[in-house]
């Protein structure tokens, strides 16, 4: 493979270099990548499942089998089985694996974008461990940041045992992310988005394929162990989607980009608040962290026993631990309209302690709480605020705030309408999910400058996920041998060559540089800075060339090389066959891969 010189510019193996980058895999490597994500979606959909079960079982030691403590009225257990469970995390999150701390995504982007892949391995058992304890001790978060970390972890683990290589570790990580999100809320497609536009930050065709394969069968492996139902029941008549339901919920989108903002910044307001402000030691952060939601629920359950005379249970509103019963109740309307804002709002303030004190668990079924609360909210308002209003007509505000939310947050409307879609399987009510979706995200772009709430996390530490990254990743895909001179068009120079033929060269070709070859071998480089700094006494190449020129193999990647470049400070790089490293197979300069990026990008 090679790059001409020639009128048919950019020429590899008689292929364009555009028909090069988009042609299919091989046999051979379609193979490697359906065996792969086969594996992978096996492994997260059984992570999946031993996740559910251990938040179950953790919520059963936690509330089932302690008596119950109450104080006229008031069960003091909401309030204390959470700083237990806070306290039991504390020290493993801050003194054993600093990655399971937060809601996982970030920690999962970070190994994708900024460690080359790998995971480390006691993130796996540890992350399993502190989410379920978090969620299952009534702290309020979500599964979703866990599963995917899970799943990635998983991906990244396969891809080290085989000895894979950097860019195939990160596709697996993705993969692994996806079908963990898939698994958990039976959601394929939607867990394949979320891997894909969300972890790896961008939609790569040849990545879709093997993503969806891991997607389908762990959830197809959940739904066979669990039940294959919807995580949302939702039965709605047809929607006729009028001119006026265009204005109202795009209006809304816009406003709930204003609330995603208002999220993003709540949440990590609170976050700082406990780094930097709260003077008390790491390990004792969650407990102080978790009592927040258990004091909220403690005093909603209280209040609401008290007016309707019943006995609730712990996770009734859902402000506690992931908060799906809250949102089953709001889809059927089981809940005063007064209440909707409010509860929005403490789950927001709750998550944000939760997570923001150090406990593990995600942000992504809080957003879909808030959403459908401030949803129905809104819908209650527009509808002109009737005192029993009729559900069928407020479950599109529902499902729509539920995604958009979300989609504005997370900067990842393509998941959330997907996710969505699947989850409620209300899909007559797409068109307003879209619309809110997408006037979401634009609105949360324009006021987060390019930010989302997984990335501010990298950000806080001076990592930001931008241009660079993206093509460094895309060098990461081309090989050497696809942007360098080839040895016939390289033009050397022998040992006993004089200076002035070379100073010759250099004037007539604009070349700075030049391999030295003697019978057949590279022995050195000769460059412009090489025959400066040599004395008057130097008359051959011989006497000025560097003896020990930097190289690269054709079967390296143009990140390694531009690495190599960077690293000795030098302008090219010699290339030699990996199997007989004297003999000269071209040369690689800076300009020769920004030419091969170009025209990678523009294709």
């Amino acid at each position: 493979m090679f790059i001409s010189k020639s009128r048919n510019f950019f020429k590899i193996e008689n292929v364009s270099f555009s028909e090069r980058i988009n042609r299919s895999h091989s046999l051979r490597e379609w193979t490697l990548d359906i065996l792969l994500a086969l594996i992978v979606g096996i492994g997260s959909g059984l992570g999946a499942i031993l996740f559910r079960w251990l938040i179950k079982f953790f919520r059963l030691v936690f509330y089932r089998l302690p008596p119950t403590f109450s104080y006229q009225g008031l069960d003091l257990n909401l309030i204390f089985v959470p700083i237990i469970g806070g306290l039991i995390i504390g020290p493993i999150v801050y003194y054993v694996a600093i990655e399971t701390k937060g809601h996982g995504v970030p920690e999962i982007m970070e190994s994708v974008h900024l460690r080359h892949g790998i995971v480390r391995l006691r993130v796996l058992p540890l992350k399993l461990l502190v989410s379920s304890v978090t969620i299952g001790s009534g702290g309020s978060a979500g599964r979703e940041g866990p599963i995917a970390q899970i799943g990635g972890s998983i991906g990244s683990i396969l891809g080290q045992f085989f000895k894979l290589d950097e860019a195939k570790k990160k596709s697996l990580i993705c993969w692994g992310a996806g079908a963990g999100i898939a698994g958990t809320f039976n959601a394929p497609i939607g867990g394949t988005f979320f891997g894909l536009e969300v972890v790896m930050g961008r939609l790569r065709v040849r990545d879709i394929i093997p993503a969806l394969i891991a997607s389908i069968v762990s959830a197809g492996i959940v739904s066979e162990v669990l039940g294959n139902r919807p995580a949302f029941k939702t039965t709605l008549p047809g929607l006729q989607f009028t001119p006026r339901a265009l204005v109202v919920f795009g209006l809304l989108g816009v406003v709930f980009g204003l609330l995603a903002f208002f999220w993003v910044k709540l949440f990590y307001f609170i976050e700082d608040l406990f780094d930097v402000d709260l003077k008390i030691p790491n390990w004792m952060k969650p407990a102080v962290g978790f009592s927040v939601a258990g004091l909220f629920s403690a005093v909603l359950i209280y209040y609401y026993s008290t007016i309707e005379g019943v006995s609730l249970t712990p996770m009734y509103f859902g402000i506690m631990g992931v908060g799906y019963n809250g949102i089953d109740l709001a889809l059927r309307m089981s809940l005063p309209i007064y209440i909707f804002l409010l509860l929005g709002l403490l789950k927001m303030v709750a998550t944000a302690f939760t997570i923001g004190s150090g406990g593990s668990g995600g942000i992504f079924a809080p957003s879909l709480y808030a959403g459908t609360m401030f949803g129905i909210f809104f819908g209650w308002l527009l509808l002109g605020c009737p005192a029993h209003p009729d559900p069928n007509l407020l479950l599109p505000y529902a499902v729509a705030g539920m995604g958009a939310l979300f989609a504005g947050a997370a900067r990842a409307p393509l998941t959330a309408i997907f996710q969505i879609a699947e989850m409620t399987r209300a899909f007559n009510l797409m068109p307003s999910v879209i619309l809110m979706c997408g006037l979401s995200y634009i609105t949360f772009d324009m006021l987060s400058k390019g930010s989302s709430i997984y990335t501010l996390k990298l950000e806080k530490k001076g990592l930001r996920l931008g241009e660079h990254e993206l093509m460094m990743d895309i060098l990461e895909n081309i090989k050497v041998a696809e942007a360098m001179t080839r040895a016939e068009n390289v033009i050397a120079v022998s040992p006993e060559d004089s200076l002035e033929e070379v100073m010759k060269k250099i004037t007539s070709t604009g070349h700075m540089g030049y391999p030295v070859v003697d019978k057949g071998e590279v022995v050195g480089i000769i460059t412009l800075q090489d025959i400066t700094k040599c004395s008057g006494n130097c008359k051959k190449v011989k006497d000025a060339m560097s003896r020990r020129p930097v190289i690269v193999y054709p079967d390296e990647n143009l990140k390694e090389a531009m690495l190599k470049l960077d690293k000795n400070n030098v302008g090219r790089l010699i290339v030699v066959s990996r199997k007989d490293g004297k003999k000269l197979m071209g040369i690689l300069t800076r300009s020769d891969i920004i030419k091969t990026l170009s025209m990678y990008m523009q294709s």
